[in-house]
């Protein structure tokens, strides 16, 4: 129904008027002569969002994620479509915005905070829980424009969340925060998604993604790519940067098309390709075995195993590195290894097969994870081309006794004195 959506986005179109200098604009109006392009920052998009949910957006810088935001944020006109949005909206779309920058840190609060809705004595009600949130009290009477950008950062978001909204529209406003008062704000944001608050909001970190978010919006040149599972939002958004990576580069990126089996001979990819469209190498098998190299699919801690991947080489490749990742469900990497953080680089002929192997002692917390890996030739000036990336490929679970805080053992020791 539509009154279970915070958001619901249909169609939507944003076309803005390119002019190549300013007095075509003149001669347009004017002379009714058309002297603009359009360019299209966002076409046809469209997606809903659930009361209570935490949805992210991600793509490259240009994608048209800013431009989104502002129109749900209603500062921004569409060109073309439907938007609704339901509830109470806070936006934080750019540092500072509504800050004058004359006025002190705290006149900005009571200015920031009426233009949010709130009344003046609301505002002066929770103006010292505000300023401490932000850890500004040495500087709250100082005008805003000699802050630093992570202080504007702080004020602006501790303004904002003391509206206590219903939906609350965040446009990588905390990456020039420190790691400390972002952790704080993480923190707040999740009491707020508790209490049934609804967040929509744009990420380059794909890690606070798969941490906060249900689903994920991938925009990539106006348009949506995808919508869905977070999980494959970022790792269709990797492949995106890989390719773009390669393609600046001037060397195709070779993507995995190819039959992998596991180490207990499933098959993962069961793809066919002919002959001449197979990759430079490939990894025809990929696993996880025991001590005894016998598969396994359930790790018992503090028990050693090893990741095998077995390549084959199609042409003469020179400084290959193979790697592994284990990954929580949610897509959040735990931990990994390429051969070339060893300086282990891989060369092989053409028809060669080679076996790598990573070993490692199980000292991850208990639960289910996922297991990937990939190949890629490595250049004299450190760039790279990805030959193969496989993922989820098996499925792990690690049972036993856990006497540890988080997701990995990190050997830390008792001393009583």
């Amino acid at each position: 129904m539509i009154t279970e959506l915070a958001i619901k986005v249909n169609d939507l179109s944003k076309a803005f008027k390119l002019y190549k200098k300013p007095s075509d604009m003149f001669t347009e109006v004017f002379l009714r002569k058309p002297k603009h392009q359009e360019f299209w920052a966002l076409r046809n998009v469209s997606f809903d969002v659930k009361k209570g949910e935490v949805v992210g957006v991600i793509g490259r810088n240009g994608a048209g994620k800013s431009t989104l935001l502002k129109i749900l944020a209603g500062t921004l006109e569409k060109t073309s479509g439907d938007v609704l949005v339901n509830g109470r909206v806070t936006a934080i779309l750019e540092l500072g915005t509504g800050f004058h920058p004359e006025y002190s840190g705290r006149e900005n609060i009571i200015m920031g905070g009426m233009c949010l809705g709130m009344t003046k004595k609301e505002i002066e009600y929770r103006l010292d829980e505000i300023i401490e949130f932000s850890e500004l009290g040495d500087f709250i009477d100082q005008p805003f424009k000699t802050y630093s950008s992570g202080m504007q950062a702080r004020l602006t978001f501790s303004t904002a969340i003391s509206v206590k909204p219903e939906i609350m529209i965040i446009d990588e406003a905390l990456a020039a925060g420190d790691a400390l008062f972002a952790e704080k704000c993480f923190s707040r944001i999740r009491d707020m998604m508790n209490s049934g608050a609804t967040f929509f909001f744009v990420s380059h970190s794909l890690g606070t993604v798969y941490d906060l978010c249900s689903r994920c919006l991938l925009l990539h040149h106006g348009e949506t790519l995808y919508f869905g599972e977070t999980r494959i939002a970022g790792y269709k958004y990797e492949q995106l940067l890989a390719a773009e990576r390669d393609a600046l580069a001037k060397r195709e990126v070779q993507g995995p098309r190819l039959e992998v089996r596991s180490i207990d001979s499933q098959t993962v990819a069961p793809v066919v390709v002919e002959e001449e469209n197979r990759l430079d190498a490939e990894i025809i098998e990929f696993g996880m075995v025991d001590a005894a190299r016998r598969p396994v699919s359930t790790l018992i801690m503090n028990e050693s195993y090893s990741v095998l991947m077995k390549i084959k080489f199609n042409k003469d490749i020179r400084n290959m590195s193979a790697g592994f990742r284990v990954s929580r469900e949610t897509g959040i990497e735990i931990f990994g290894l390429d051969s070339i953080m060893k300086n282990a680089l891989v060369s092989g002929k053409r028809g060669e097969i080679k076996t790598i192997t990573f070993s490692f002692t199980c000292k991850i917390a208990l639960g289910n994870y996922l297991l990937g890996g990939g190949i890629a030739q490595v250049f004299n000036d450190n760039s790279f081309t990805v030959l193969q990336i496989i993922r989820d490929v098996q499925t792990l679970s690690v049972s036993g006794e856990q006497k540890f805080a988080g997701v990995f053992d990190a050997g830390a020791t008792i001393r009583i004195e």
